[in-house]
């Protein structure tokens, strides 16, 4: 048997799961998802080389020019996709 503040702990999580769900954000363009993105923030990139790497935003902020960005990723891929392109242009 659970106790009761377990119970409540795992109800306490999931509320807070299914609030975040609600807050999530659709966007029609890859350039509309990116463009708050400023010039000099830091971008952090998942995917590993250019398996799961989010080619399409990372297009998007190529295309939007943005500058000085520090970006985390464990590869930059090739010079012509993903982070190539952002790291082709400084």
């Amino acid at each position: 048997m659970l106790s009761r503040s377990l119970v409540s702990n795992k109800a306490n999580i999931y509320s807070r799961f299914a609030a975040a769900r609600n807050f999530a954000k659709i966007f029609n363009s890859s350039a509309e998802a990116v463009k708050d993105v400023q010039d000099g923030q830091t971008l952090l990139v998942g995917g590993f080389g250019l398996g799961g790497c989010p080619e399409n935003l990372l297009r998007a902020l190529h295309q939007k020019g943005v500058k000085d960005m520090n970006v985390v990723s464990n590869n930059c891929g090739v010079e012509n996709f993903g982070l190539g392109w952002m790291l082709k242009d400084r």
